[in-house]
């Protein structure tokens, strides 16, 4: 038979402690010698034991597996906010190396020519009204000669 102790009683069965000594004290439970309790004395004076074991461990297993859900979601999050703060990283590192190199680049650029005088002059592939009856002209005399 098993043998129970005070506390393991009070445990067990949800009753407290004064309650059992005055069950002793009325008769209603025995105990033995060393002080401890028959567990089928103690099932006849207080009933069964509930079997809050069982829906604690299930609770227990429910929430493990929402606690598992939960860090599995946060451990994501951490990744992406790590992902973006490189790439914001490079982003800041790429403006920074522009910043110096407009910096750097009006102290190296050579002197740039007034650009009046630029506007004066026709440019080299321009060709005027002239240049094209020349060219025509030319054609014409080359035929000419060659026939």
């Amino acid at each position: 038979m098993a043998k129970l102790s005070l506390s393991e009683v009070s445990k067990k069965f949800h009753v407290d402690r004064s309650t059992i000594y005055r069950a002793v004290r009325n008769g209603r439970l025995s105990r033995s010698s060393d002080g401890q309790f028959d567990l089928a004395e103690v099932i006849r004076c207080f009933g069964e034991p509930e079997q809050t074991s069982q829906k604690i461990e299930s609770s227990k297993q429910e929430g493990d597996e929402s606690t598992k859900k939960l860090i599995a979601h946060l451990e994501n999050e951490v990744k992406k906010y790590q992902e973006r703060e490189e790439r914001l990283m490079q982003q800041i590192d790429r403006m920074q190396t522009l910043i110096e190199l407009k910096s750097v680049a009006p102290a190296t650029a050579a002197p740039h020519q007034d650009a009046t005088a630029c506007d004066t002059k026709m440019p080299q592939h321009a060709t005027t009204q002239q240049d094209t009856d020349n060219k025509k002209n030319n054609e014409l005399n080359i035929a000419e000669n060659v026939a």
